[in-house]
């Protein structure tokens, strides 16, 4: 596919004067307001400095932006959409970098059903399971909705790609998901010794509890109501907020023992994320369960 040349783009305000902005290797650089001489000034000193040579203005109309331009966009709005939910952001960006990397260069009105399909085979390619891709395709759908309503692109875009009816059972060669599998006491035994003090006691409350992951990692003393037995933790954030659902979590007396030290902390019980928390358990299974002599790297 041809390249095409870097054009200075229009990005639309409500409370203030609309912003000029130019994307260079995958990166949104502000030129200031639109239409201004010093947006003009600075679009130019910019692609003077990449040895480029701007082409006449009507050979890329501005307000039609490429799909690298429309997900620089959109990637800022995860960001902030998701700022307390850094899995959903990794998803996000798993999903859109065949994007990227495939049609990149493509104005992004032109994405279709077909070029879709295309992704998703991709990460079907990638060994990804049905429901992972599902999932993944849906995100991409999710940028194209986003943009329609940002009146970034035109309806019919989004409209052609909800016609991509998802993958089904036994009609595709990407694997089933095993689901999730606990892991037996034994095992979770084992690994105790090799974590530090401060994971043994999430392990421990999470194991008592059954929370999730991140509101164990959330976890905080005003959010637990210690007036009535067992303990009631209602997490901030979870699962199943979005949906109008309160989840209330019981801490009996063997979780309150673990967490009498912590309840005099400011903010959050542990200083973990749920990738760091993930990063310690990882590690103390490597020590625990280390593999046999002899494997490759690859069989490891």
């Amino acid at each position: 596919m041809g390249y095409r040349f870097p054009a200075m783009r229009r990005q639309r305000e409500q409370d203030r004067s609309d912003r000029a902005f130019v994307v260079l290797d995958g990166k949104k650089i502000k030129l200031g307001v639109w239409g201004t001489e010093e947006a003009e000034q600075r679009y130019l000193e910019l692609l003077s400095n990449q040895g480029l040579v701007p082409k006449p203005r009507d050979t890329a109309p501005p307000d039609r932006l490429t799909v690298a331009e429309l997900l620089v966009l959109f990637m800022e709005h995860v960001l902030e959409s998701f700022r307390d939910n850094r899995a959903e952001i990794w998803h996000y960006r798993g999903a859109l970098r065949p994007v990227r990397q495939e049609f990149g260069e493509l104005f992004a009105d032109e994405f279709g059903p077909r070029r879709l399909r295309r992704v998703r085979d991709l990460m079907v390619e990638k060994g990804w399971t049905r429901k992972y891709v599902n999932g993944q395709v849906a995100r991409v759908k999710k940028l194209f909705r986003w943009a329609v309503a940002e009146e970034l692109i035109a309806p019919h875009t989004f409209q052609a790609l909800a016609a991509l009816e998802g993958l089904r059972r036994g009609r595709t060669t990407a694997p089933e998901s095993p689901g999730v599998q606990w892991v037996d006491d034994a095992t979770v035994d084992a690994t105790m010794p090799y974590l530090n003090r401060v994971v043994r006691d999430m392990v421990g409350v999470q194991r008592l509890c059954g929370c999730r992951p991140g509101e164990l990692c959330q976890m905080a003393a005003e959010q637990i109501d210690r007036s009535v037995q067992p303990w009631a933790y209602v997490p901030l954030g979870h699962k199943t907020r979005h949906q109008g659902k309160e989840r209330v979590i019981q801490l009996g007396p063997l979780a309150q023992a673990i967490l009498a030290k912590y309840l005099f902390s400011e903010g959050p019980f542990f200083p973990y994320d749920t990738a760091g928390y993930r990063q310690c358990i990882r590690r103390a299974c490597d020590r625990a369960f280390p593999p046999a002599e002899g494997l490759s790297d690859d069989q490891k």
